[in-house]
């Protein structure tokens, strides 16, 4: 299984279909079992990247649905942690509690192992997460090749981001035996969990007892040689993956799987942006509908996608006019991950296009308190760009500001009121002159 990975021309014969070069794999190796190991948490063979600061929710254990589908995490994909306001009564812990359906693992009649469930399963539950191996690029581009040697024929490479990969292959859970369909009942999305990213398989339409999982590899395809699609779906493509993607060698030969991964990666990424994007503006290159905002701002949260990724969101948000989709874009912390992204864009890999187009869109948010940049720490990253000295600075300043205001708020109330002792004063002098 894969929803990455290139197929690999190992010798296996194709046969050809419309003109189109389709490997023929036998049921024979396409059922053949290899072993491994199985894992219900991910092992890291690399150094990860975690999220700074925690994110609580506002929830509250006397509400109706405690961290239910309202909770501003759940909306955002954070995972709440011990913190949460709502104790042992918070439901949105899914992925650290393994809250997963009960599935067996199958034999099916093209496909090899497939994955069903012993139970229904709502819309919008977490099914089971994928785990595995998390290993660099240079471990990836190692293993592609031992595995070709090996003569492996299903794949179970899954990108975490633009540097780490998950690999199910030798040690992994039964989510790897999860199979494509172009007509699929779950999706993948990638989560925070205490600072980390972590990928489930979420159902996207009600599942029925006995059904089998199944997700939509969006797998691109490189070099000639297609994979046949088995899925049965009256909706079926034939073939896994889109149009060929044609083959550009580097300066020093055949580029390496790990760089036809960042590539194939990347078309994939800015692919499934757009499709979101049309899903939340429609044919509008803005926001328009207030209940659709927080899925925009999820797509703010990775940073490791390309450039242009994010020249597209911060033009969709300079083009929005909504007053009422700002106000929530700012209650989702927008504001939280645009300072990420100011710091990020700023210090690590520098693009000052990027960052002066997030100076101009925090000019135009409603922002009526300074909760939201106090939370944000946005305070901080601009003192610090602005080399006003160290970032607690920014703290300082604000809240200096927020006494400021407090002060002459205090000073207007008592102006106020001298104003109208006057005035009761001199209604009684006029009254005492008739």
């Amino acid at each position: 299984m894969n929803g990455v990975f290139p197929a690999v021309d190992d010798g296996v014969g194709v046969v050809v279909d419309g003109g189109l070069k389709v490997r023929n794999v036998s049921k024979e190796d396409m059922d053949k079992e290899w072993p491994y190991e199985k894992i219900d948490k991910s092992i890291a063979l690399c150094k990860l990247r975690k999220e700074k600061g925690k994110m609580v929710c506002m929830c509250s254990p006397d509400d109706d649905d405690p961290c239910g589908a309202n909770c501003i995490n759940r909306l955002t994909r954070i995972e709440c942690r011990k913190s949460c306001p709502c104790g042992k009564l918070c439901q949105n812990n899914r992925l650290q509690e393994q809250k997963c359906a009960h599935v067996e693992v199958f034999q099916t009649d093209k496909k090899g192992k497939g994955l069903r469930t012993l139970e229904p399963i709502h819309r919008d539950d977490l099914v089971y997460e994928y785990c595995g191996e998390i290993i660099d690029l240079e471990e990836f581009n190692r293993r592609t090749m031992e595995y070709e040697e090996e003569g492996r024929h299903h794949f179970y490479f899954m990108a975490l981001d633009s540097e780490t990969v998950i690999d199910a292959t030798k040690k992994g859970a039964v989510s790897r035996f999860i199979n494509h369909s172009c007509d699929p009942n779950c999706e993948t999305q990638k989560w925070t969990v205490k600072g980390q990213t972590r990928i489930g398989f979420y159902a996207i339409k009600d599942i029925q007892k006995g059904e089998e999982i199944t997700f939509d590899y969006k797998f691109e395809r490189y070099g000639e040689i297609a994979q046949p699609c088995y899925c049965g779906s009256s909706k079926c493509r034939g073939t896994l993956g889109g149009s060929n993607e044609e083959k550009q060698p580097s300066a020093t030969g055949t580029p390496s799987m790990s760089k036809k991964l960042q590539r194939i990666s990347q078309k994939r990424v800015m692919d499934e942006l757009k499709q979101h994007l049309n899903e939340i503006c429609g044919k509008k290159n803005a926001l328009g509908d207030p209940h659709k905002v927080s899925m925009f701002v999820v797509l703010l949260k990775d940073l490791q996608n390309p450039s242009v990724y994010y020249h597209k969101l911060l033009d969709i948000l300079t083009n929005t006019p909504s007053g009422a989709c700002l106000e929530v874009f700012v209650g989702n912390r927008g504001v939280v991950f645009l300072s990420r992204m100011l710091e990020h864009f700023s210090n690590e890999v520098p693009d000052q296009e990027i960052v002066l187009k997030i100076l101009l869109i925090l000019q135009r948010l409603p922002v009526k308190r300074t909760n939201a940049f106090k939370s944000s720490n946005i305070i901080n990253t601009l003192y610090y760009l602005c080399g006003k000295g160290n970032q607690s600075n920014g703290e300082r300043a604000l809240v200096e500001d927020d006494q400021k205001k407090k002060n002459k708020e205090k000073e207007e109330k008592g102006s106020k009121k001298r104003v109208i002792d006057v005035d009761d004063d001199d209604g009684d002098d006029d009254d005492d002159d008739d």
